[in-house]
């Protein structure tokens, strides 16, 4: 396995009906690359909380970041067998 820590992600995005390109950055907390070439993304969350307990909202939010740096890791051509990723509360 081979394990990313604190890795850098970058993206364009289209914004609107003009087709404005907006950068967006990310860092992902760690990234992992499995034995069979699978990558995993594993997100820290400072929470004494489960994520099963947060909100709606902020479990929406969390899902949206963690497909943002799916996409990323897919340009970067990682391969993402499924669309799962970690969040691990701290």
């Amino acid at each position: 396995m081979t394990f990313y820590t604190e890795m850098p992600l970058t993206a364009k995005s289209h914004i609107g009906a003009s087709k404005c390109t907006q950068q967006l950055y990310g860092i992902a907390d760690l990234v992992v690359v499995d034995k069979h070439g699978q990558t995993h993304i594993v997100d820290y969350k400072t929470s004494i909380h489960a994520f099963s307990d947060y909100s709606n909202a902020k479990q929406i939010t969390v899902f949206h970041q963690i497909g943002l740096y799916q996409r990323m890791l897919s340009d970067l051509g990682l391969r993402m067998k499924d669309k799962k990723a970690y969040v691990l509360p701290i």
